[in-house]
Formats: C-alpha cells, structure tokens, sequence
C-alpha cells in the first residue's frame, strides 16, 4: 500500500465532528489538542449538547485550534448521541467539504490518524459507495483486537436472531472460537480489514456516503444509534474498512468493559444501573428485532433463556433493581416505545 496521498488530492477538505456534553472539558480540551496537531484537518464542527459550562469562554480562554474554522452548535437540551450527531451531520452537508472524521469528546488522536485513514481510502481496489473507513480504537472494545489478528467478524458481531447481543447458536461457536481458534493468533495486527459495524468515534466518512446513507435514528436516543448506521452501509452492499495504523485513544473505558466488580459474575448488564442499561439494551433489542432476525421463534427463544439467567443472577447478587431497568428495556424495544425517557436516571 502506498504511503503517501495522491498529489492530486492534496487539495481535499476534511472537518471533524465532536459531540460534548455534561462538564468533560477536561476532556474535550485533550481532544481539540490532538485534532489541532493534524495538519491535513481544515475545522471543527463542535455540538455543544447542553454543556454545564460556558463552552465558548473555554473556547476563547484556552485558544485551542486559532488555526481551524469552529462551527459551533449549541443545543438548548441534550439529544443524547443520536441527536447531536445527526445535527451534526445536518451541518457538515452543507459545508464544502469532502470527507468528515467522527470523535467523541473523550478520544485522541495522532498527527498521523486521518492521514492514514486518507492513505487506506485512496489504496482501496473499490470505492463503490456506500463506504467508510475506521480507526483501531482497541481500547474501546477487545473485538477490534480480535478481528485485527485475523478473527471472522461473523463470530462477534450481527449474530442472527441474537437477544441483546445473547444467542444460545452461537454459544458453541464462541467456543470454538476461544478454544481453537484464539491460540493461533499472533500478535501482529493486519494493516486494513472489512467489519460490519463500528461506533461513531474514529469514523471517516467520504460526504458522498453521508449524502447517500441520509441522518441517524435519533429516536435511539443514546447507544446503538451508530450500530444502527453503520450495519445500513453494510446492508446495503457497502463497506467498512478498519486501518490499524491509524490510532484513536480513549481517555475513558466504556462502560460494559470496565473492570469485573464480583470476581465470580462479571455481567455489566447487573453491574451498571440506570440510563446506561436501559437505553443500550431497549436499542439492541429493537436492533436485533428489525435487522437481525430471520426466525421469530429464536429470538423469543433467546430472549426468554437471556432473561431467565438475568434474573437469576440478579437474585444472587442483589440487583434486582438492575433487573428491573432490563425489564423495562425490553418491553420498550420490542414494542417501539423509543425516544427520551425522562423517568430513568
């Protein structure tokens, strides 16, 4: 692959699109450093979802990126990620501009990220759109490592007729896999590699794919709204391409990968209450129910064992208020009930 852009295409205008919200500015100013040191970025579409600070005396008082075009949106409410993201890319349609470059507000990255990212686009045999390409964020999620040392996406991701992400035919599969397949990886990780879907943060797309692909599911609210996108190019005979030389940070662990609580049960579900559970299980259920299923009977199936091992589990350890989130969540995703909900915390 060649290391360097097309000198033709040198011309070619990228902006950046970050969502903040709540008071991460300690954040936020670590990612507005790393994306000011990128020379090939020419601005910065910044939506403030309802900061609990003033944003832009930050702005002014730390005058970070003095070098690139801010456009800043500010939201009188928060629209959770679904909605600050499709206004986001409401603007970034209307800006003459090439390509757009997704982070969230506590991801960095390198002088040489997007570059790279650039360099895997302009190689690639095929640019039939739908397309984007994607950054290894191997702190985000321990499958971006697996598939990047040569693991089939088809064993992680997209599990037909899957429960929230729980499928008793592909239980055996996983095992497979860990057992036979996992010791046989090496450490090295291949340069650039298709999968499925891929969360916002560290996203390159080409606007003709945006203009193709249209706006988010902002009734997602928040999680799996970019699983939602993302799965649309796949499903429509396009690609996603991860390049491993180009590296995003994250600042923080996401959530349902922090660090086991009971050394004997580690199921994040139990383990994280509120907003975060409802909303990513209500999503991926509803994901699941319109995208993934081709026999009704397994999916209740799976939904059925899955909730009968959550309640369990949730007796055994105390959290039946944990329990009770789920519950609700499920309910909401199989019957649409989607958007805000304002009762759960």
């Amino acid at each position: 692959m060649s290391n360097s852009i097309p000198a033709e295409e040198k011309a070619i205008s990228i902006s950046v699109l970050i969502v903040t919200y709540g008071n991460r500015w300690h954040f936020l100013k670590q990612v507005l450093e790393s994306v000011c040191n990128e020379p090939i970025i020419n601005g910065i579409i910044l939506v403030n979802n309802a900061v609990d600070y003033d944003l832009s005396q930050k702005l002014k008082e730390s005058r970070l990126c003095s070098n690139l075009a801010i456009e800043t949106i500010n939201l009188p409410t928060n629209q959770g990620s679904a909605g600050g993201i499709k206004i986001g890319l409401e603007l970034a349609l209307t800006l003459n501009i090439d390509f757009l470059y997704i982070l969230d507000d506590d991801n960095i990255i390198t002088p040489s990220t997007v570059g790279n990212l650039l360099n895997a686009y302009y190689n690639l045999e095929s640019k039939l759109l739908p397309l984007a390409l994607f950054s290894y964020r191997e702190g985000s999620s321990p499958f971006f490592r697996d598939i990047a040392r040569g693991i089939n996406p088809k064993y992680l991701y997209n599990k037909k007729n899957n429960f929230a992400g729980f499928s008793l035919q592909h239980l055996l599969s996983n095992k497979y896999r860990k057992w036979f397949l996992d010791p046989k990886l090496g450490s090295s990780l291949i340069p650039i590699v298709k999968i499925p879907i891929a969360p916002w943060s560290g996203l390159l797309f080409p606007i003709t794919t945006i203009q193709k692909m249209g706006l988010p599911m902002e009734e997602y609210y928040l999680y799996a709204d970019d699983t939602e996108y993302t799965y649309r190019i796949t499903k429509t005979g396009g690609s996603i391409w991860m390049v491993t030389d180009s590296i995003v940070k994250d600042l923080e662990i996401s959530w349902g990968f922090q660090q086991r609580k009971n050394k004997f049960i580690h199921i994040p579900i139990l383990e994280n209450t509120g907003f975060r559970v409802y909303y990513t299980i209500r999503n991926l259920v509803h994901f699941s129910k319109h995208n993934l299923v081709n026999n009704q009977f397994l999916f209740l199936l799976n939904g059925v064992l899955f909730t009968c091992y959550l309640f369990s589990a949730a007796l055994f350890l105390r959290k039946l208020g944990a329990f009770v989130i789920y519950w609700k969540a499920i309910q909401d995703g199989l019957k649409g009930n989607l958007g805000p909900r304002f009762d759960v915390k």
